[in-house]
């Protein structure tokens, strides 16, 4: 038997994790279950707003939620895009998203080319998107339940 120590697997997602919902743990789930340690990247208020749009939960109650998800085990906040630091400072061996974004373009997205990632040993993973689930289909089914709701209301 060797005496070498054996690598630990660091698994890195990143995400914003706006209305946490099945879909978000399902893929936490999976990205745990490739690795021996998850750690989770919230992409920050001022960050998502300035891509995508303003969160609905802020994101300090967006760590709370990931921060009791038993398949996680540390969280933080960045409003950067990159994410350098932090598979330098975790560890990372892996980062895994949803496969609802094409690869290069994520790599883009979050600052590392081929060149980083294989100087520090790390894989990209796209794990299979859950379908009929997202945060956008979420915030139109209440916004449609609103417009029922007044209809309605003022059909009486």
């Amino acid at each position: 038997m060797s005496g070498a120590k054996q690598r630990t697997e660091t698994v890195l997602v990143v995400g914003v994790f706006d209305l946490f919902h099945a879909g978000h743990v399902k893929l936490l789930e999976k990205a745990r279950a490739l690795g021996d340690r998850l750690v989770v990247i919230i992409n920050g208020d001022q960050l998502t707003a300035s891509y995508k749009r303003q969160p609905v939960t802020l994101e300090a109650d967006r760590e709370v939620m990931l921060r009791s998800c038993r398949y996680v085990d540390d969280v933080e906040i960045s409003n950067d895009y990159s994410i350098r630091d932090a598979i330098v400072r975790h560890g990372v061996t892996q980062v895994v998203h949803g496969d609802d974004w094409e690869i290069e373009s994520y790599k883009k997205q979050i600052r590392c080319d081929d060149a980083f990632l294989d100087e520090h040993g790390v894989r990209l993973v796209l794990l299979p998107y859950t379908p009929g689930i997202s945060t956008s289909d979420i915030i139109q089914a209440c916004a449609d339940r609103v417009t029922d709701f007044k209809v309605a209301a003022n059909g009486r």
